[in-house]
C-alpha cells in the first residue's frame, strides 16, 4: 500500500499552515555522494523532502508559498545529460512527478533562477525564507545549504528559518498507510529471520546468516539497512552493534540478530536471538526469560497519554537484582553502566521508527496515537560470553499498544519449535 498523492498533498497543506504569506519554502531532494568517478553511493533522499512528495530523485527542488489563503507549489526537477540517458536510461518527464505528489506545476531546473529567485528576491523581495532540510549537519557542503549561503550574502536583512521540527512532529505520528508499510517491511523481517532459524548450524559463518536474510529482503523489494544490522555470535554479541559478520558460530554460541528492511522507505526494526545448535542451555533460557519480562514489564506501561519517563523503573529494579544475583555487578554499579564488563539495557521505549530506522520522534515525553517505538532490553554478559537483545516495533493506538512484530517467533518454545523444523 503506498502513500497516494492526495495524502502528500495533505501533508504540504497542513505545513503551509506554518508559513508567513508572501514568504517561500525552498526544499532540496538531495544530490548522490560520488564514490569513483561515474560511479555514485546509492542515493539517499532527504526524507522531509521525500514526505512531502514521495519523489525519490536527487537534484529537484520543491517550493511552497501561501498566496493569502491559497498554496502555490512548484516542483523544478533536473534534465538528465546524454551521458545519462545513455547508461542510466531515460528521462524522467513533468508527468512522473506530478503523478507521485500531485503538483501540477513541475518545471526543470534551469528555470528555477527566472521563476522563482528573480521573481522572489529581486522584483519582489521577501523578509524570510523557510527551509525544511533533514540533512544539512550531515551534508554541509550541499546545493541548498550554497543557495542559502549566496541569499545571505546578497541579502543581509533575510530572515533563513528552518521549520525542520515541524515536519518532524508530523512525521513522528504515522498515518494508516504509513502503518501499513511498516507491517509490511516487518514481514520481510520475519521472512528472512525464519530463514535463518530454519538453516542456521554450527560451523557457519555469521556472514551465511546475514546471506539468508539480504536474500528474503531483497526477494521482497527490500534490503537490510546496513547502518543498523548486527549478527552477532558469542561473545560478539556482547557488543551493541558489531559489524564485521566474519566470525565462525559454534556449538552452544547464540546469534543475536538485530535487521532492519524497509519498505517505500518505511522501516522495521527487530531483534531476536537463537541458539545456533537449534536449543537454548539452562542458563541461556535463564536469562533470556529475564529479558523477555522486563520487554513484557516496559510494554504493558506504553500507552496513549502515558509518559515514557519511568516506565523502564521496575524493569530496571528487576535485572540489576538479577544481575547482582549472580554475582556479575556488585551493589554499587549500576545495571546500564555500558564501560562495564556486565550490564543491563531497560530503556524507556528506545526510538520511534518511519521513513528513518531510528527516526524523528524519538525524544517524544508523551506517547501519541500513531507513534511507533522500539522497546528492545537486553544483557551484555562478558564473564558469560553472551549477549541477549529482544527487540519489538510497538505501535501506540488510541486504546492501547499493538505489538507489530508480534508475529516474529520470541518465546523460547517458539524458537525452538521452529528450528526443531
Amino acid at each position: 500500500m503506498s502513500i497516494t498523492r492526495e495524502e502528500y498533498a495533505n501533508r504540504r497543506k497542513r505545513l503551509s499552515e506554518k508559513l508567513e504569506p508572501g514568504c517561500p519554502m525552498l526544499l532540496f531532494s538531495g544530490e548522490p555522494t560520488p564514490q569513483w568517478n561515474e560511479i555514485d553511493y546509492p542515493f539517499e533522499v532527504d526524507r522531509n523532502f521525500y514526505y512531502l512528495t514521495g519523489i525519490d530523485v536527487p537534484g529537484c527542488i520543491l517550493v511552497m508559498m501561501k498566496n493569502g489563503s491559497a498554496l502555490m507549489e512548484q516542483l523544478f526537477v533536473p534534465h538528465s545529460s546524454s551521458y545519462d540517458k545513455t547508461y542510466f536510461g531515460p528521462e524522467k518527464q513533468p508527468d512522473y512527478y506530478t503523478e507521485l505528489s500531485g503538483i501540477r506545476a513541475v518545471g526543470f531546473k534551469e528555470d528555477f533562477k527566472e521563476q522563482v529567485l528573480m521573481v522572489h528576491f529581486m522584483c519582489f523581495p521577501v523578509s524570510k525564507v523557510y527551509t525544511g532540510s533533514a540533512n544539512q549537519a550531515l551534508q554541509p557542503d550541499t546545493e541548498a545549504n550554497r543557495l542559502f549561503s549566496q541569499l545571505r550574502a546578497s541579502y543581509p536583512a533575510l530572515h533563513i528559518e528552518n521549520i525542520a521540527e515541524e515536519i518532524y512532529q508530523m512525521r513522528a505520528i504515522k498515518s494508516e498507510a504509513e502503518i501499513k508499510l511498516t507491517k509490511e517491511a516487518i514481514d520481510i523481517t520475519r521472512e528472512g529471520m525464519l530463514s535463518v532459524m530454519k538453516h542456521i548450524k554450527p560451523g557457519m559463518y555469521e556472514y551465511e546468516a546475514e546471506a539468508y536474510i539480504d536474500f528474503e529482503a531483497v526477494k521482497r523489494g527490500s534490503r537490510i539497512i546496513d547502518i543498523i544490522a548486527s549478527l552477532q555470535g558469542g561473545e560478539n554479541a556482547t557488543r551493541l552493534h558489531y559489524k564485521e559478520h566474519t566470525d565462525k558460530l559454534n556449538d552452544g554460541d547464540l546469534l543475536l540478530m538485530d535487521i532492519g528492511t524497509n519498505r517505500e522507505y518505511y522501516n522495521s526494526d527487530v531483534t531476536r536471538t537463537i541458539p545456533v545448535n537449534g536449543k537454548f542451555t539452562e542458563e541461556q533460557k535463564h536469562w533470556y526469560n529475564i529479558v523477555l519480562k522486563a520487554q513484557e514489564m516496559i510494554i504493558a506501561r506504553m500507552g496513549p497519554g502515558k509518559s515514557r519517563q519511568g516506565i523502564n523503573t521496575e524493569a530496571r529494579k528487576m535485572l540489576g537484582r538479577e544481575l547482582r544475583a549472580a554475582g556479575l555487578i556488585d551493589e554499587n554499579q549500576p545495571v546500564n553502566m555500558t564501560t562495564a564488563k556486565n550490564w543491563a539495557a531497560s530503556n524507556p521505549a528506545d526510538h520511534c521508527i518511519g521513513l528513518l530506522c531510528h527516526d524523528v520522534g524519538s525524544e517524544a515525553g508523551i506517547f501519541e496515537p500513531g507513534m511507533i517505538f522500539t522497546v528492545e532490553p537486553g544483557v551484555y554478559l562478558k564473564d558469560l560470553g553472551l549477549g541477549i537483545r529482544i527487540e519489538d516495533d510497538v505501535l501506540i493506538t488510541e486504546t492501547g499498544v499493538e505489538i507489530l512484530s508480534a508475529g516474529i517467533p520470541k518465546t523460547v518454545e517458539e524458537i525452538e519449535a521452529i528450528m526443531k523444523k
